[in-house]
């Protein structure tokens, strides 16, 4: 058996002033890009759930809220809708739901019409949480006095920017050390106050962080943690001049057609865990921004994999592929085809 359970959501967070904004026809074609990106990328389930993600994606631009707002703010360090328009999305869903359900919707477009009709949408909408903590009860070693656990915990980091998922498999020696993480009754697990708290003053942080700070505790046992995150999406202008990635985004020299933007999405994956023979990193995302590849540390016992899934336009593919190879971290590029939102 398991038990989810979902945080609250926090106050809208300002805007940032560098925001890239996006208005019109080119915000919803963004989100048409964004959508079709999610589809192509084929991710497992290790990554935030695919169909929640594209909902609260479908909120989003003048269309998302139908004709509300005229333009989409993204963030400047990593080409996502900004926390602020998540966020708000999530917002209006608890409005929409305090909302008089048999108020009758106007005729035409008045701006009443239109938030109604978004509310309605709203109310019934399956969306990404904030944060969402589920844990099942993998085995139970009555004679020991030990249980494992699968804590698999869904997170929108505002600092980041973007939605993460967390896969952690652990032990616990139940009720050994004081107040317990996890509350064992029979074969229920449930995330007790302090693990949730725990794990979300972690969830920005890498695979190997949130290994050695839980495998810090003196109850817990941890085998293995993944960290599965929905970009950056580089756009153009954001790779520096001198970075490999930087010409492939140029629309100058980019192979896309004039009447497409050139992008890439990145579907980081990374992965501390015991049952790994070595560490390596197949991950180009740093070099192709030119920066250095970070240090492979893993936790005392443990290794760490980093790895990454890309998705552009189909003319970005072979070219995307090939630099990626040039730079000794060659991956999986996927494209997709028709989608522009220049």
């Amino acid at each position: 058996m398991s038990l989810c359970v979902e945080a609250p959501v926090p106050e809208q967070p300002g805007e940032h002033p560098d925001a890239i904004v996006l208005r019109g026809r080119h915000a919803d074609g963004y989100v048409d890009s964004l959508a079709l990106a999610l589809h192509a990328a084929r991710l497992n389930a290790f990554f935030p759930p695919v169909p929640p993600l594209l909902a609260h994606l479908s909120f989003l631009g003048p269309r998302g809220s139908r004709g509300l707002r005229r333009s989409l703010r993204l963030a400047p360090h990593n080409g996502l809708p900004s926390a602020a328009e998540v966020l708000r999305v999530l917002i209006d869903r608890e409005a929409a739901r305090h909302s008089r359900p048999d108020q009758a919707v106007p005729r035409g477009a008045s701006r009443l019409a239109r938030r109604l009709r978004y509310y309605r949408a709203l109310d019934g909408a399956e969306l990404m949480p904030f944060q969402r903590t589920r844990v099942d009860l993998r085995q139970q070693l009555l004679e020991e006095k030990q249980a494992r656990f699968r804590v698999v915990m869904d997170h929108y980091d505002p600092v980041g920017v973007q939605f993460v998922r967390y896969t952690i498999l652990l032990g616990q020696e139940d009720g050994a050390f004081g107040e317990r993480l996890i509350e064992l009754d029979r074969d229920l697990a449930e995330p007790t106050r302090i693990f949730r708290r725990k794990l979300s003053q972690l969830g920005s942080q890498a695979a190997e962080r949130v290994f050695a700070e839980l495998d810090a505790h003196p109850a817990l046992e941890v085998e293995d943690v993944r960290r599965c995150r929905v970009g950056p999406m580089l756009l153009p202008g954001m790779p520096p001049r001198a970075a490999p990635l930087a010409p492939l985004l140029d629309p100058a020299s980019s192979p896309c057609p004039a009447s497409q933007t050139p992008w890439v999405l990145a579907f980081p994956e990374e992965r501390a865990a015991l049952d790994m023979l070595r560490s390596a990193d197949a991950d180009p995302l740093a070099l192709l921004l030119g920066q250095p590849a970070a240090a492979l540390e893993s936790p005392e016992g443990s290794c760490l994999a980093r790895s990454c899934k890309l998705v552009c336009p189909q003319p970005l593919c072979a070219p995307l592929a090939e630099l990626c190879r040039e730079l000794g971290r060659p991956c999986i590029v996927r494209p997709i085809a028709g989608a522009s939102h220049g």
